[in-house]
Protein backbone atom coordinates (compact mmCIF):
# COMPACT_ATOMS: atom_id res chain seq x y z
CA UNK A 1 0.00 0.00 0.00
CA UNK A 2 2.90 2.87 0.76
CA UNK A 3 4.44 1.78 -2.44
CA UNK A 4 0.45 3.31 -4.09
CA UNK A 5 0.71 6.25 -1.27
CA UNK A 6 -1.92 5.08 1.10
CA UNK A 7 -0.18 5.27 4.52
CA UNK A 8 -1.74 2.60 7.30
CA UNK A 9 -1.46 2.59 10.53
CA UNK A 10 1.24 -0.20 12.14
CA UNK A 11 -1.27 -1.88 15.02
CA UNK A 12 -3.84 -4.03 13.60
CA UNK A 13 -6.89 -2.40 15.79
CA UNK A 14 -6.18 1.00 14.42
CA UNK A 15 -7.04 -0.95 11.36
CA UNK A 16 -10.56 -0.09 12.25
CA UNK A 17 -10.93 3.41 11.58
CA UNK A 18 -8.81 3.41 7.93
CA UNK A 19 -11.15 2.95 4.89
CA UNK A 20 -14.51 1.97 4.25
CA UNK A 21 -16.48 -0.12 6.39
CA UNK A 22 -17.57 -3.43 4.92
CA UNK A 23 -20.13 -5.94 5.45
CA UNK A 24 -19.86 -9.72 5.80
CA UNK A 25 -21.99 -9.57 2.98
CA UNK A 26 -20.00 -7.66 0.44
CA UNK A 27 -16.54 -8.92 1.20
CA UNK A 28 -14.24 -8.82 -2.06
CA UNK A 29 -10.71 -9.56 -2.74
CA UNK A 30 -7.94 -7.13 -1.30
CA UNK A 31 -10.54 -5.94 1.83
CA UNK A 32 -8.55 -6.25 5.44
CA UNK A 33 -9.95 -8.35 7.60
CA UNK A 34 -9.20 -6.98 11.17
CA UNK A 35 -8.86 -9.64 13.93
CA UNK A 36 -8.54 -9.32 17.81
CA UNK A 37 -4.62 -8.20 17.44
CA UNK A 38 -4.10 -9.68 13.93
CA UNK A 39 -5.53 -8.79 10.26
CA UNK A 40 -5.33 -10.52 6.82
CA UNK A 41 -6.27 -9.79 3.48
CA UNK A 42 -9.13 -11.45 1.95
CA UNK A 43 -8.06 -12.94 -1.39
CA UNK A 44 -11.61 -14.72 -2.15
CA UNK A 45 -13.69 -18.23 -1.86
CA UNK A 46 -13.63 -17.51 1.96
CA UNK A 47 -9.97 -17.52 2.13
CA UNK A 48 -7.04 -14.97 3.76
CA UNK A 49 -3.37 -14.51 3.49
CA UNK A 50 -2.07 -13.30 6.27
CA UNK A 51 1.73 -13.65 8.00
CA UNK A 52 2.07 -15.83 11.37
CA UNK A 53 5.53 -15.52 13.29
CA UNK A 54 6.41 -19.18 13.46
CA UNK A 55 4.97 -20.38 10.07
CA UNK A 56 5.81 -17.31 8.30
CA UNK A 57 2.81 -16.24 5.17
CA UNK A 58 -0.18 -18.47 5.32
CA UNK A 59 -3.46 -18.83 3.75
CA UNK A 60 -6.72 -19.99 6.26
CA UNK A 61 -9.90 -19.62 5.86
CA UNK A 62 -11.90 -16.91 7.18
CA UNK A 63 -13.19 -17.51 11.11
CA UNK A 64 -16.14 -15.19 10.68
CA UNK A 65 -16.79 -15.42 13.92
CA UNK A 66 -13.50 -13.91 15.33
CA UNK A 67 -13.79 -10.52 12.81
CA UNK A 68 -13.78 -6.92 14.72
CA UNK A 69 -14.01 -5.25 11.19
CA UNK A 70 -13.86 -5.51 7.24
CA UNK A 71 -12.38 -2.55 5.86
CA UNK A 72 -11.75 -1.64 2.06
CA UNK A 73 -8.83 0.17 1.26
CA UNK A 74 -9.43 0.64 -2.27
CA UNK A 75 -12.34 0.71 -3.68
CA UNK A 76 -11.62 -1.32 -7.23
CA UNK A 77 -12.79 -3.69 -9.32
CA UNK A 78 -11.13 -6.62 -9.52
CA UNK A 79 -11.86 -9.18 -11.79
CA UNK A 80 -12.36 -12.81 -10.78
Amino acid sequence: YKHFGFSLPRQSQAFKTVGQAVSFDNIKAGDIVVYPGHVAIYIGERLVVHAVPQEGICVSEVDFDEIVSIRRILNVNIEE
